[in-house]
């Protein structure tokens, strides 16, 4: 299943509960990164929060619920559904995983969240350095079996 919501109003819709239904304190306006920015040294993210003492920095992703016994990571039997799968774009193309493990490893709080793919707001999420991204083509598909926020288990 898609998702039914864009990425974009994804991510305003979890910054917003993050910020005032979880009462995260802010010595800043959060910060949006143009693509531009997004893309250049420091960058990666999509979203900047600046709290006492500590960076938060997210990355928002969509994910596919693959529902079906047809999914790929279903038939060669490495989970049973549904899944969630994740799609990140390889070191060939695009700097954005390393960006983000950068900016954990200077001691940042750093998190993939994604999207459930229903309509309602709920994510996972998951740190960069959790995520062993394989050398692949078009994109990377990361797989979860189940919202727990950890992705570790299945990288395809």
């Amino acid at each position: 299943m898609r998702p039914d919501i864009s990425e974009f109003s994804y991510g305003y819709a979890l910054t917003e509960e993050l910020i005032h239904w979880h009462g995260t304190e802010l010595t800043a306006a959060p910060f949006f990164p143009s693509l531009y920015q997004e893309g250049q040294e420091g960058g990666g993210y999509d979203l900047m929060l600046e709290r006492p003492g500590m960076l938060l920095f997210l990355q928002f992703k969509l994910s596919d619920c693959m529902v079906r016994n047809t999914a790929r990571e279903v038939k060669d039997g490495i989970f049973s559904a549904p899944c969630y799968r994740m799609h990140i774009r390889p070191a060939r193309h695009s700097q954005q995983h390393e960006m983000l493990l950068k900016l954990e490893n200077d001691g940042n709080e750093v998190y993939y969240c994604h999207h459930d793919g229903g309509s309602g707001l709920a994510f996972t999420y998951s740190r960069p350095s959790v995520l062993r991204l394989p050398d692949c083509a078009a994109h990377c598909r990361v797989v979860q079996t189940a919202m727990t926020g950890d992705f570790s288990k299945g990288i395809l």
